[in-house]
């Protein structure tokens, strides 16, 4: 495991987003979220080839759950 390229060791959220990142004039933490959220539905579509119910468990959601987000966040 020693050869095992360190990124497969982190968590999600160090993966998307490095500890040294932050900007130094801040981020809106609302279109930040929205931004990666929409970035995963569309990447969990895609990886089921539209299938919601797929896309909702690699989510790790209940399918009612990703189609209510896709709705507030007007993905089609």
């Amino acid at each position: 495991m020693g050869d095992l390229p360190p990124e497969l060791f982190n968590s999600p959220t160090e993966v998307l987003l490095p500890q040294n990142v932050f900007p130094a004039e801040g981020v809106n933490l609302k279109e930040t979220l929205e931004g990666i959220e929409v970035k995963l539905i569309k990447q969990a579509l895609s990886r089921s080839g539209g299938n919601k119910a797929k896309a909702a468990e690699l989510l790790q959601l209940k399918r009612t759950t990703l189609v209510e987000r896709l709705k507030k966040l007007n993905i089609g």
